[in-house]
């Protein structure tokens, strides 16, 4: 099990502020937020060539923008993440494997800044409409070969 904490100080945030002849600011480096959460992992060898991991994240990410004196829920809090990952070593040093994450948070808008990525496996996403309590479900898959020193990966 690993406990986390991250303070973050002096981050870009919104403001009410003017400038001494009368014009907005808009931004100014005075936003602060905090991420602290836990995280459990486990890992099985099921047989000699197949190995599994199951991860949990319980988190919180919170922020205060300039001029406020409440933390709010960051947008791009992930809650809960689940992680089920698995690998099956095959002849001539190939290996396979595929990942399930299941994680509430994260709105949909960061998953199609994503999806110019090349995905193995179709991604599938199921959400509330931008809201921080979304839930969203993804599998990939990889292949890739292992030598001295040297791997790829591909399929």
């Amino acid at each position: 099990m690993t406990a986390f904490y991250k303070d973050l100080s002096h981050w870009i945030s919104t403001t009410t502020a003017t400038r001494p002849d009368g014009t907005p600011v808009r931004f100014d480096n005075n936003g602060a937020g905090r991420v602290y959460g836990m995280e459990v992992v486990a890992r099985h060898e099921l047989t000699s060539k197949f190995t599994g991991w199951l991860a949990y994240t319980l988190s919180r990410a919170t922020r205060r923008d300039s001029g406020s004196t409440t933390y709010r829920l960051f947008e791009y809090d992930q809650t809960h993440i689940l992680t089920v990952f698995g690998t099956y070593e095959l002849p001539r040093n190939w290996r396979i494997g595929s990942r399930f994450r299941l994680v509430s948070g994260d709105p949909p808008r960061r998953s199609r800044e994503r999806s110019t990525m090349l995905r193995l496996l179709a991604t599938m996403r199921f959400s509330a409409r931008n809201t921080p309590t979304a839930c969203h479900l993804s599998c990939n898959s990889i292949c890739g070969w292992t030598s001295a020193g040297f791997s790829t990966v591909g399929c």
